[in-house]
C-alpha cells in the first residue's frame, strides 16, 4: 500500500508530544526512535483500514489505490492492518522503561 504524506504527520507530532513531555535530563532518544517508529505504524494501518472501509466509494469515484484496481486483495488488506498494528504495539510495549 502507498504511503500518504500525512501520515507523517502523525509521527512528527508524536515526536514533538514525547520531547515536550520528556525532562531534559531523563530523555531517553532510543525510546523516542521507537515511539515514534510506533506512531507511524499506527497511521499507515489506520489509512489501510479506512481504504478498507471507503472501498465501495473509491470504487464509484474510480480512486487509483491497489485495493480498488485489485492489485491488492480484502485478505492482504486485512494482514497488512493486523501486521502494522501488531508490530506498533510490540514496539510500544518495549518502549517501557526497566
Amino acid at each position: 500500500m502507498k504511503a500518504r504524506s500525512n501520515v507523517y504527520i502523525f509521527a512528527f507530532a508524536t515526536l514533538i508530544s514525547f520531547l515536550l513531555g520528556s525532562q531534559k535530563d531523563t530523555l531517553d532518544y532510543s525510546i523516542a526512535i521507537r515511539v515514534v517508529f510506533s506512531s507511524y505504524l499506527m497511521a499507515l494501518a489506520t489509512y489501510i483500514y479506512n481504504d478498507m472501509a471507503d472501498y465501495e466509494v473509491d470504487k464509484i469515484n474510480k480512486i487509483n489505490r491497489p485495493s480498488v484496481t485489485g492489485k491488492a486483495t480484502r485478505r492482504q488488506r486485512i494482514m497488512i492492518v493486523l501486521l502494522l498494528n501488531g508490530t506498533a504495539l510490540l514496539f510500544t510495549f518495549f518502549c517501557r522503561r526497566v
